[in-house]
């Protein structure tokens, strides 16, 4: 499918269905929030990007520039493994939200971003007798989204195909209501057991996420790892 439709073409027909007058200064932001919320609630394919992979190399835990190459676009570490260029066997290793430095040296098992020094770490530290051209770290991440900005509202296409138009334009709706202190907007409330209420237009908007995540045979919504960011806000 196509990707044609620009946040500007769902602002539009925003203000037409009701009947807003000029909203320029207050768009940008609130069409952000609209997409934002969208792009966190699941792992959409458009979303999701791979790592450059690296080498483990011996007695050395962190990785990140000038050898190893971490995503700007960076927001959430999804999957990791290694790759065992010799024998050609994978790994997986586990995803964790931070890790300490450690002086335990064996082969890793565990790999978290730290955001604070813009790198990579594993535990444990690969070891002195490793072969630093042997084992290759790969994985995927998720990206974060495109901020709509004032210049970029009429000329930034939306992710995903044309025939989720709907989805972003409900979602959009709801925030303006919701901004604006519209009793017509509802809310959303996720509980700790993973369960959701939602009323109003927001319910509206939740709803034809869900049924974009199930045509795009998605499941759950993801749970938010590396860095620490509240999947919803």
């Amino acid at each position: 499918m196509a990707k044609t439709y620009t946040v500007g073409k769902a602002l539009a027909l925003l203000q037409i269905q009701m009947r807003l007058p000029d909203i320029t200064p207050f768009a940008a932001p609130i069409c952000d929030e609209a997409l934002s919320f969208i792009w966190d609630a699941f792992d959409w394919k458009a979303a999701l990007g791979e790592l450059a992979p690296f080498y483990l190399l011996p007695q050395e835990q962190d990785y990140g520039a000038p050898l190893s190459a971490v995503p700007t676009d960076l927001m959430v570490l999804r999957t990791a493994r290694v790759r065992n260029n010799d024998s050609y066997t994978v790994d997986d290793l586990e995803v964790v939200a931070s890790l300490p430095t450690t002086d335990l040296f064996a082969f890793p098992d565990m790999i978290s971003y730290e955001p604070s020094m813009s790198k990579f770490r594993v535990h444990p530290v690969p070891p002195a007798s490793l072969i630093a051209s042997q084992y290759q770290v790969e994985g995927t991440y998720k990206k974060n989204h495109t901020q709509v900005t004032p210049a970029t509202i009429n000329s930034l296409v939306l992710p995903w195909d044309d025939q989720y138009f709907d989805v972003f334009r409900k979602t959009l709706r709801w925030k303006w209501l919701d901004e604006t202190g519209s009793p017509m907007a509802g809310q959303i409330v996720f509980y700790p057991d993973g369960s959701v209420s939602a009323t109003g237009a927001a319910a509206v908007a939740w709803h034809s996420i869900l049924n974009m995540a199930r045509r795009e045979g998605l499941g759950d919504a993801p749970e938010q790892i590396v860095p620490s960011v509240e999947l919803f806000q």
